[in-house]
C-alpha cells in the first residue's frame, strides 16, 4: 500500500476521529520491551469502506493515511502490503489473501500477544451472505 497507507478492519475504528488513533509500526509481538524496530504514527485520515454495514459486518475495511511516511528503506522489517496486479476481481477468486492482526482468536475472546496471520481463500461477492 505504500509508505503512508495502513489497511484496517472498519470495525476497529469506526466511529473515531484521526486525532484519537494512532499506529504501532514495525511491532509483531506486543509488550516487548526496547524493541528498536518498533514506533507509533499518528493518523491524519480514515477513509472507510463507503457500503460498511457494521451489523452484518461487511465491508469490513479501512484505510488509515499516517501523517508522515515511513522510511521503509531505514526499516526493512517493514513491508508494503502487496496488492494484486490485476484488473478484475474475478481474476482473484480461489487465490490465496492473508489477513493478519492482534484481534480475537475466538468470538468476544482476548486479544492476541502475537502477530497472527491467516492465509483464507479469495470468494466472490454473495449478495445474500448473513454473517
Amino acid at each position: 500500500m505504500g509508505d503512508r497507507h495502513v489497511i484496517t478492519a472498519a470495525h476497529c475504528i469506526h466511529g473515531k476521529h484521526p486525532d484519537n488513533i494512532t499506529v504501532l509500526i514495525g511491532e509483531t509481538t506486543l509488550g516487548l520491551a526496547n524493541d528498536k524496530t518498533a514506533f507509533i504514527r499518528n493518523v491524519s485520515e480514515i477513509i472507510q469502506h463507503s457500503k460498511y454495514n457494521k451489523t452484518a459486518i461487511q465491508n469490513d475495511i479501512a484505510v488509515l493515511v499516517l501523517s508522515s511516511p515511513v522510511d521503509l528503506f531505514t526499516y526493512p522489517n517493514i513491508k508494503p502490503a502487496c496488492l494484486p496486479t490485476t484488473e478484475t476481481k474475478a481474476d482473484m477468486y480461489g487465490r490465496d489473501a492473508v489477513v493478519s492482526g492482534w484481534g480475537d482468536m475466538t468470538f468476544g475472546g482476548l486479544a492476541n500477544n502475537h502477530l497472527q496471520e491467516l492465509r483464507a481463500k479469495i470468494l466472490p461477492y454473495c449478495g445474500n451472505y448473513k454473517g
